[in-house]
């Protein structure tokens, strides 16, 4: 978790400051999928979101920028499954030209997952 100290020494706290989600019962760090789908020769760059419809649990989504060809979803898929552990390979790829960004440069997460 992140925070920070008031100048009366009361702790606030902010909200964790890595991409840790709990999907399916599962703690499953973003960061470790997103390398991993960024390995993939056709994929350029990658964020991974946990997507919900308010009914069902989490669904993990990887949205991708191809490197120069589209992504073969089941390519990535079979080699993700050779170095990840099922529940952390993305059940959805959506392809993108491009992520939107903050006013700051950083890639906008929020308006990404309203996106997909």
């Amino acid at each position: 978790m992140g925070g920070y100290a008031t100048p009366s020494g009361e702790l606030v706290v902010v909200g964790r400051v890595d991409h840790q989600v709990k999907v399916r019962g599962m703690r499953i760090d973003l960061g470790d999928v997103e390398h991993a789908v960024r390995r993939h020769k056709k994929v350029r760059d990658v964020v991974v979101l946990p997507v919900s419809d308010g009914e069902q649990d989490a669904r993990l989504v990887a949205v991708v920028i191809a490197a120069a060809e589209p992504v073969d979803e089941r390519s990535l898929r079979q080699d993700l499954l050779e170095t990840l552990p099922r529940n952390m390979v993305p059940q959805e790829f959506v392809e993108v030209s491009a992520f939107p960004l903050n006013p700051n440069g950083k890639i906008d997460r929020k308006a990404l997952a309203e996106s997909v």
